[in-house]
């Protein structure tokens, strides 16, 4: 992923031509402090959204575990109640 962004910050940026070609022996710290803003820009954000993906993900399958858990409680517990009062009422008409 770090790879693939760095791919992205030298294939589209504007700044990155104009920072090769201006000092070819040497970087000033202007042009330091430029390259540490485009990768601060263009490849941070990148880590960030992949991982608040990744986070968003697992805690979409916690909710779905969870609703899932409960959801199958409360349908079990009505079938279960359903089939008690089906049971009973069989129960008390073969004892008329």
């Amino acid at each position: 992923m770090i790879f693939l962004g760095l791919f992205y910050a030298f294939q589209y940026s504007d700044l990155v031509p104009y920072l090769l070609s201006e000092s070819p022996a040497g970087y000033s710290f202007l042009q330091v402090w430029l390259w540490l803003l485009i990768i601060w820009f263009r490849i941070i954000p990148v880590v960030i959204i992949e991982y608040v993906y990744e986070l968003s993900t697992f805690i979409e399958t916690i909710f779905i575990f969870i609703f899932n858990l409960v959801f199958y409680y409360l349908l079990a517990s009505i079938v279960s109640k359903i089939w008690y009062n089906i049971k009973t009422k069989r129960n008390e008409s073969s004892h008329l």
